[in-house]
């Protein structure tokens, strides 16, 4: 795209019969800058066709100046243009990892796909029965390997109509690569569409070159170019016609669009291992993996390293161009990675369970450790092992995790089972640090319960396990299990009740636990007091922020602190209100804390300074 002003660039992907004029573009652009009712929607920015150094600081520009539309989006997301209108951002995460952090998102949400509900609901659209709905969910849970995609919808769009049609012969689901060719064998036997394989190979060419220079619209020149007659293409793309004059010229200019993104990814993959000779594949396989924006496709070329994936593509393609040897060269390319794995995190800088001055002090180092970017080498790794699965490779990644282990962050269903099944390769026992002090991890779906099961079937061990949000219903049982192996502990936000918190003390009394830390923020706790008091003197660090702790809990709490065996050197109460008299119930324990956070208990002066005279001759607080 050539120079423009902002104007410009943001109705560039829209119809309209706007005629831009210097004069008019600065009154409108006066306008929308002054207006807080403006809202920017930059959809697929993962696919957007603009080329900059992302990671560098962009130079400033005028509302009213042209430029190049990599500085215009820059500078949207910095807020120099437009800083009072909202931008929503919609991509694929990778999109914004190099970012420069000016211009990284403040907010991030991510949307998880299809619920358990809507996947039961996609089941019952496409069941003729309730008996052929149950049978059909019934399958997929045997197979927890396809059901964990679900939550994508355009996986769960494919794979329950092959269940539906496949009940009788009970042909498993190998992999997304597997998922993805089934639909191309259903279209070619469809009569409704011209699927001819003999034409797919200009159309596999197609998107390779499109990905290879980010062009994900294509004019009717681009299939003159390839050589593809329009009607092979039906199901694979979709046309969009230009407006003109506020009517819809259908013989006039059209644009073609593949019909998802992961199409286009999945042909540009089959082409390559299908149809490129092998001069071609492995002049270009190094740059595929280097390049965040190839990462599906890789993960397609490791689930054609399938052997039976192998044996369905040489079936529809009996001319096949050297699979065998552009498999050993993808293979080849993970295992030179492997070493990266050592690269990966297994701790936060200081463990919660060291004296105050040493956490105070490790607040210096937050900042650093929360701006790396997630490392995505080990989903990858895993992912590709997961969908060869090649009993070798899958060993080498197992032995090539470092020992211990941090997993910080989000972790979709996926994304778990892949690990899992790395893990379960592993020779030796793994420690895995699961989440961290100030980055708790988040479970989606029957991610949690994969990555809990996997860990209580086998010799490994969670020492730290930080979660946030996580439906704990149906795992809580599992945690305590594990419980006597775990020394750090939080669940924030995760629903608890009081009597989980009572079986979660009975563990910790009874099996005599390494539980130094403990966090229960975030949950209606009124009333755990006295549960928590029998336990709570054996940690150094508690964490009950905005729990709805009320007199009693406080009273119960109070006296733990005050225990002559007590270990705790930390004890953050913050943002639940505590009254004077409940308070004045910690001073004759406080001297033995390190610290106490008290933020946003709405406590009085009077009631700090009579806790803090009490507790003059003690340790700093």
């Amino acid at each position: 795209m050539e120079k423009c002003n902002l104007l410009n660039f943001l109705l560039v992907s829209t119809d309209h019969g706007y005629k831009f004029k210097p004069e008019t573009d600065d009154a409108i652009l006066d306008e929308i800058n002054k207006s807080s009712d403006t809202l920017i929607v930059i959809d697929g920015l993962d696919e957007a066709e603009i080329t900059g150094d992302f990671s560098k600081h962009p130079h400033g520009m005028s509302l009213y100046e042209k430029e190049k539309a990599y500085h215009i989006l820059m500078n949207l997301l910095n807020c120099r243009l437009l800083p009072n209108a909202k931008k929503l951002i919609a991509s694929r995460p990778n999109a914004f990892l190099k970012f420069n952090p000016e211009c990284k998102p403040v907010f991030m949400l991510q949307v998880l796909g299809l619920s358990k509900e809507s996947q039961n609901l996609l089941c019952k659209q496409y069941s003729k029965t309730e008996e052929q709905q149950k049978h059909v969910q019934d399958e997929l849970e045997k197979q927890p390997n396809v059901s964990a995609l679900l939550f994508i919808p355009i996986f769960a769009r494919l794979i329950i109509p092959y269940f539906v049609d496949h009940l009788e012969s009970n042909k498993p689901v190998l992999s997304i690569s597997d998922v993805f060719l089934n639909q191309l064998k259903q279209w070619q036997k469809n009569p409704k569409f011209h699927t001819d394989l003999k034409h797919l190979k200009q159309l596999t060419k197609l998107a390779l070159d499109g990905i290879e220079h980010r062009q994900f619209s294509f004019p009717c020149r681009d299939f003159v170019k390839h050589g593809i007659e329009m009607k092979s293409i039906e199901p694979f793309m979709c046309a969009h016609a230009k407006h003109q004059h506020g009517m819809l010229v259908l013989d006039g200019e059209k644009t073609f669009f593949f019909i998802h993104a992961t199409w286009q990814e999945f042909l540009a993959a089959l082409h390559l291992m299908v149809f490129a000779s092998y001069e071609e594949f492995s002049s270009k396989i190094q740059q595929i993996f280097q390049q965040s924006s190839w990462e599906v496709v890789v993960r397609f070329l490791f689930g054609f390293c399938h052997q039976k994936v192998q044996e369905k593509l040489n079936t529809l393609f009996p001319d096949t161009q050297e699979i065998n040897r552009k498999e050993k060269l993808v293979k080849a390319q993970a295992r030179m990675l492997l070493p990266k794995l050592s690269e990966l995190p297994s701790d936060i800088p200081s463990t919660a369970a060291k004296a105050y001055d040493d956490i105070i002090e490790s607040f210096t180092q937050i900042s650093e450790f929360e701006s790396r970017e997630k490392d995505s080498t080990l989903s990858n790794i895993c992912s590709w092992a997961n969908e060869a699965k090649d009993d070798d490779l899958t060993k080498a990644v197992a032995n090539s995790l470092p020992n211990p282990l941090l997993l910080s962050g989000d972790f979709l269903p996926h994304q778990v089972m892949s690990f899992c099944h790395v893990l379960s390769a592993a020779e030796e026992s793994h420690k895995l640090n699961v989440g961290d002090l100030w980055n708790q991890s988040t479970f989606t779906g029957p991610g949690l319960h994969t990555l809990l099961s996997t860990i209580q079937q086998s010799k490994h061990q969670i020492p730290k396990l930080h979660l946030e949000g996580v439906d704990l219903s149906v795992d809580f049982e599992i945690i305590l299990e594990l419980l006597p192996g775990i020394t750090e502990l939080s669940l924030d936000t995760c629903g608890l009740t009081i009597s989980m918190v009572e079986n979660l003390v009975g563990v910790i009394t009874q099996h005599n636990t390494h539980l130094s830390y403990l966090d229960l923020s975030f949950n209606n706790l009124n009333g755990v007091g006295k549960y928590l008091a029998k336990s709570i003197h054996l940690m150094q660090v508690v964490e009950l922020v905005q729990c709805n702790l009320q007199e009693d809990d406080f009273n119960a709490i109070a006296e733990a602190t005050a225990r002559r065996d007590t270990n705790m050197s930390l004890l953050n109460l913050g943002d639940n209100v505590m009254s004077k008299k409940a308070l004045d119930s910690f001073a004759p324990g406080v001297h033995k804390l390190d610290g106490m956070g008290l933020n946003e208990c709405s406590v009085t002066g009077d009631g700090l300074d009579n806790c803090a005279l009490k507790s003059a001759s003690g340790k700093n607080q």
